[in-house]
């Protein structure tokens, strides 16, 4: 089963650890940035070299790896995010495809929302973060609730692929 119809429609590369073929990314589990994980991925590095894609925080410690950027932002410019991480990292970018449903208190100056169950009245569309928003009002505070759909979910694809990234694979 095909669990990321969108990259297949955009003929980028999708991979699972069931799927994988031998010159796909190996994927990890996650760590942490302390000298025992850098130890770990410098042996994983040399050994695998860019068949290895890790997050974007240890792009400059391991420079022969994929570079790991998300599709999930909550300010700026996605297209900006994905030329910049492309021109940092040449042919090393791969999509971390990260459907968004999160809510922010307004203002929200972290940047950081939460999960959020759907509840929407006016829809929009934000060409710079590619994706549906809405606000509203609970108890007084305003809200913006950010999500992605189907539609959206391939524009992010699309981005990435003019950017030279290398392919795709989705986070649930």
């Amino acid at each position: 089963m095909n669990f990321c119809p969108i990259a297949d429609f955009l003929q980028l590369p999708v991979y699972t650890p069931d799927t994988a073929p031998t010159s796909a990314p190996t994927p990890i589990a996650l760590l942490t940035r302390d000298r025992q994980s850098e130890a770990v991925l410098e042996q994983l590095a040399l050994t695998l070299g860019s068949r290895l894609v890790l997050p974007e925080v240890w792009r400059d410690l391991f420079p022969q790896t994929g570079v790991l950027i998300s599709s999930a932002i909550s300010g700026g410019s996605l297209q900006a995010r994905f030329r910049e991480a492309a021109e940092q990292s040449p042919g090393r970018c791969w999509l971390l495809l990260e459907p968004m449903q999160t809510v922010f208190p307004l203002p929200c100056p972290t940047g950081q929302g939460s999960p959020a169950p759907m509840e929407h009245g006016n829809v929009f569309y934000s060409d710079t973060l590619c994706c549906q928003y809405t606000h509203f009002l609970r108890n007084g505070t305003g809200y913006m609730l950010l999500w992605d759909t189907e539609e959206t979910l391939q524009q992010k694809c699309m981005l990435a692929k003019d950017c030279g990234f290398l392919g795709c694979t989705v986070h649930p």
